[in-house]
């Protein structure tokens, strides 16, 4: 019952900034038996579910630097901050749904060396310092 009610609400420290300090890097986690994964590009830090849209395979295995992220079960590309990008083999097929969905997406908050993540939105604000 807490693990329903009160763990998913809740804010969940995930590691210390260093794991994904640099645009690319991304890097993948569990929580809450969620495969999920921590990237980071320009736009800043990103949680997303490590779960391709299409199959439900595991998109990133472990740590690496990357510019996107691609399945390796159909090539479906997703950009580091979880939106759809492309499926190959599938720019000319008639009628295919151009918008997909993308991975999904968590709240981050990075506050020095610990960035508690909540994988959902929380109904109590994080505390500032």
């Amino acid at each position: 019952m807490q693990r329903v009610r009160l763990f998913p609400r809740a804010w969940h420290f995930i590691g210390h900034d260093g794991l994904v300090k640099d645009p690319g890097q991304v890097h993948p986690f569990t929580l809450l038996d969620d495969p999920l994964l921590l990237a980071r590009d320009a736009a800043g830090l990103h949680a997303i579910s490590n779960v391709c849209t299409h199959r439900g395979t595991i998109v990133v295995e472990s740590p690496y630097r990357a510019s996107h992220l691609r399945c390796r079960y159909h090539g479906r590309k997703f950009a580091l901050d979880g939106r759809f990008e492309s499926m190959p083999e599938f720019e000319g097929a008639a009628n295919f749904q151009r918008r997909r969905p993308g991975a999904r997406r968590w709240t981050v908050c990075e506050r020095g060396l610990e960035p508690p993540m909540s994988v959902r939105r929380p109904r109590i604000p994080l505390p500032l310092p």
